[in-house]
């Protein structure tokens, strides 16, 4: 049986969507205006109140006036992203599912982590993280490889209280196919300076230890921070020269490629399969991955049977409208589909329905 190409699912995307999606979008775009005006309403009733609050002001004093001046203003903002959002969430309901049958048996979900954070972190691609949120999620199969994609937010969380910290480690697209065959070790490709990675712990830490190291030397009084200074010495110690017991270890490959070379670092456990798999034709594809999906950074994990793919973008992905633009512009849906294609292209990409002889 021949294999579909991506033009012969944007034939079928298109029909679809005039024969489907259409008339599903003329009755929500009514129902668009209707939430609209009912967003005006309420941000002119809103924005009304705090208008006569602040005229009052000289009237009116006292923390339960800035509480409720606080309050108001906060309801500016948060009334439109809340009703925008619910908004999405029963457009894409009520579209999604048609739009993803074009390509398959695709399966379309919101937040329920089709990529296990297990396998996130196996990837090495990404610095520790405890918090994930996950949007839109697409399980399916292309051209007889297994793929999934989901639009994650990894993030560190620290402390607690008012001394608590998030910081974002990732936010992009992750992508995840099946590999044609068992990789044996594992090899990493990350953009150049991406400091969210497993790779670059251990150097932050050498980094870390040179301000230590010049205090101990240049100041000669220093017995009551000794305690602290020892705790952060040994802390650094253990970052770069502890490794977990499970995970590989990796070793920097250079490749006889000076432009990749100068866009991205290459880690493996083993040096000659990482060069059976990152051949001239994959260093030449993989270079313009930023470009294709106007990404700020990629990277890449070759391990056990899987290649996974992780593309930062802060661009909301796999929208098909919204509460403030007209849902019968043809170029949202036009874009929806040169998101889902571009990563489906992948496979014929990076040739992985392809057996390749390791």
């Amino acid at each position: 049986m021949k294999e579909k190409t991506i033009d012969d699912y944007r034939r079928e995307f298109y029909q679809v969507y005039h024969r489907e999606i259409l008339p599903k979008l003329e009755v929500f775009e009514r129902t668009r205006k209707t939430k609209f005006g009912q967003l005006l309403f309420y941000e002119i009733t809103v924005a009304s109140v705090l208008t006569v609050l602040l005229m009052s002001s000289g009237y009116i004093r006292g923390l339960y006036y800035e509480i409720a001046c606080g309050l108001l203003v906060l309801a500016l903002i948060l009334i439109p992203y809340f009703m925008n959002k619910n908004f999405v969430k029963m457009l894409k309901d009520g579209c999604m599912r048609s739009l993803t049958r074009v390509f398959g048996e695709v399966i379309w979900k919101q937040g329920e982590d089709m990529i296990l954070s297990s396998d996130l972190q196996k990837s090495e691609l990404f610095g520790p993280f405890n918090r994930r949120a996950t949007d839109d999620e697409f399980r399916g199969c292309y051209n007889d490889v297994n793929f999934v994609i989901s639009e994650t937010h990894l993030i560190n969380q620290t402390g607690s209280g008012k001394n608590k910290r998030r910081a974002t480690v990732f936010k992009g697209v992750v992508i995840s196919f099946k590999f044609n065959k068992t990789i044996k070790n594992k090899t990493i490709i990350t953009t150049k300076w991406d400091m969210n990675t497993s790779r670059t712990s251990k150097w932050l830490a050498f980094i870390s230890l040179i301000p230590v190291l010049t205090y101990i030397y240049l100041v000669p009084e220093k017995s009551v921070i000794i305690p602290i200074i020892i705790t952060l010495f040994v802390v650094a110690l253990i970052a770069i020269f502890g490794r977990n017991p499970k995970q590989e270890k990796l070793e920097k490959v250079n490749l006889e490629d000076p432009v990749f070379e100068k866009n991205f670092n290459v880690y493996s456990s083993d040096e000659v399969e990482s060069r059976y798999l990152i051949t001239t034709a994959f260093m030449e594809r993989f270079n313009n991955l930023n470009t294709a999906f106007g990404a700020r950074m990629a990277k890449c994990s070759f391990f056990d049977e899987n290649i996974m793919f992780a593309i930062t973008t802060y661009k909301n992905l796999f929208e098909i409208g919204n509460l403030f633009t007209r849902l019968d512009n043809p170029n949202r849906i036009t874009e929806f589909f040169n998101e889902v294609a571009s990563i489906l292209t992948l496979v014929d990409y990076f040739k992985l329905d392809e057996n390749i002889k390791l």
